[in-house]
């Protein structure tokens, strides 16, 4: 039987995130890796990968920016705060 690996992430997408606007109060911003590795938790084939993730999005017609934010970085025991920058999609997690 041969799977349509790209049916099946377009199908399951919708079933995990919404899309969503940039106003819009529940919005999360997510990076195309951090979304890949939610829907590889679903789909845990190595066919699936960041590109098939990424055309999967923009046909179901999600929204993605470039942004900029702080994340917190362990050096040891300290915690410093890195500026990074990248796109991230507007998406909002379905409960």
């Amino acid at each position: 039987m041969i799977l349509l690996y790209k049916d099946e992430v377009k199908r399951v997408l919708p079933e995990m995130f919404l899309p969503a606007e940039a106003d819009d109060k529940d919005l999360r911003l997510m990076t195309l890796p951090q979304l890949h590795r939610m829907i590889a938790d679903v789909l845990p084939d190595p066919v699936i990968d960041e590109p098939m993730v990424y055309e999967c999005l923009t046909e179901l017609g999600y929204k993605f920016a470039y942004a900029e934010w702080e994340e917190e970085v362990k050096e040891g025991k300290r915690v410093k705060k890195e500026k990074r920058s990248g796109f991230r999609w507007f998406i909002k997690i379905k409960r």
